[in-house]
C-alpha cells in the first residue's frame, strides 16, 4: 500500500511539472493583419507563414477569433500548393500542432489538405500520421487539435510544415478549384516541451547523461542509490534496475524511442526524485 502510495504522489507531482512545461513554439492568430507570428518563443518571434506554388499575396479576412490568412489561386495546385512555415523546435520534444481552415461560399478554394514536415530545408517532405484535413465552410471540419508531430521534428534548428493540397477539388459543392477560390488559414500553435525538463521532490545532487540517450544513461547522485525505475508517460513500468552505488549506469538501447519519466529511490528511502528523459 505505501509503494502505490508513493508511486501515485510522484507522478501526480510530476504530472503538474510536465504540464507546466509544455509551451508554445510558435503561433500565428493573425490580430495585427501580420503574416508574422504573434506569439511563441524568442528565437520564432519574427518568422512569417507564406505559401509556395503560386498563389496569390496573403490577405487578411475574418478569422475564427480576429482575422484570418486568405490567398487565392489554387487552382491547378494538387501537390504542389500549400500554406508554409518554418521555425526553430531546437530544446523541445513531444510536439503537438493545432490549426483551423476554412473555405467555401461563393468562392471555394481546396478541400483537400494535408500536414507535411521537413527537417531538411524542404528537400524532403514526409506525411504527418492522421494529417489529412477536410476544409468546408466552418471552422470546426478542419480543426486540427494538438495533432502529435513525429520524432524527427523535435530539437531542430529548422523546421518546416506545410499544409499542401492533395486533389484539385473545391470545397462545398465540388467541381474543380478556381483560381478566384479563397483558402482562410488560423489559430496555428506549435506546442513542445523542454527537454530535460525535470521536478525534484528532495533537494540532492544528481544529474543524468546523456539525454537525449541512445544506448545507455549514467547517473551521478552524492547518496547511494537503491533502485532506478523506468516509467512510460501512462505509468506504465518499462525497466527496473537495483543498485547500491552513486553512479549508477543503465542500458536503455533495447527501449522504444519515446519521452519516459526515470524515478529514483535513495539507499535509505529517504529521498525519491524523478527526471523525464528522451530515448532516441
Amino acid at each position: 500500500m505505501k509503494k502505490f502510495a508513493l508511486i501515485i504522489t510522484v507522478f501526480c507531482i510530476l504530472s503538474i511539472a510536465l504540464s507546466a512545461q509544455n509551451e508554445v513554439l510558435v503561433g500565428w492568430t493573425f490580430p495585427e493583419n501580420s503574416a508574422v507570428a504573434d506569439t511563441g518563443i524568442d528565437v520564432n518571434l519574427d518568422e512569417e507563414i507564406f505559401t509556395m506554388g503560386g498563389t496569390s499575396d496573403i490577405e487578411f479576412k475574418n478569422g475564427f477569433a480576429t482575422k484570418a490568412a486568405q490567398a487565392t489561386g489554387w487552382n491547378d495546385g494538387m501537390d504542389l500548393k500549400a500554406w508554409i512555415l518554418s521555425f526553430s523546435s531546437e530544446g523541445y520534444s513531444d510536439l503537438t500542432i493545432s490549426s483551423r481552415q476554412q473555405s467555401g461560399g461563393n468562392e471555394p478554394g481546396p478541400k483537400n489538405f494535408n500536414i507535411q514536415y521537413s527537417n531538411d530545408a524542404g528537400s524532403t517532405w514526409i506525411d504527418v500520421v492522421s494529417g489529412d484535413i477536410i476544409v468546408e465552410n466552418d471552422w470546426e471540419t478542419a480543426f486540427v487539435d494538438n495533432l502529435s508531430l513525429p520524432y524527427e521534428c523535435q530539437d531542430q534548428a529548422e523546421l518546416m510544415i506545410r499544409w499542401i493540397m492533395t486533389t484539385n477539388e473545391a470545397s462545398g459543392a465540388g467541381g474543380e478549384v478556381l483560381e478566384s477560390g479563397k483558402s482562410k488559414i488560423d489559430e496555428i500553435y506549435i506546442r513542445g516541451e523542454v527537454i530535460n525538463g525535470w521536478e525534484e521532490i528532495h533537494d540532492i545532487n544528481f544529474t543524468l547523461s546523456p539525454n537525449p540517450a541512445t544506448d545507455y544513461i549514467t547517473i551521478h547522485s552524492d547518496v547511494q542509490i537503491d533502485n532506478l525505475v523506468i516509467y512510460d508517460l501512462s505509468g506504465r513500468q518499462i525497466l527496473q534496475k537495483q543498485s547500491l552505488e552513486n553512479i549508477v549506469k543503465i542500458d536503455v538501447s533495447g527501449i522504444a524511442k519515446g519521452a519516459y519519466i526515470l524515478s529514483i529511490k535513495s539507499f535509505d528511502k529517504s529521498i525519491i526524485q524523478t527526471r523525464k528523459i528522451t530515448i532516441q
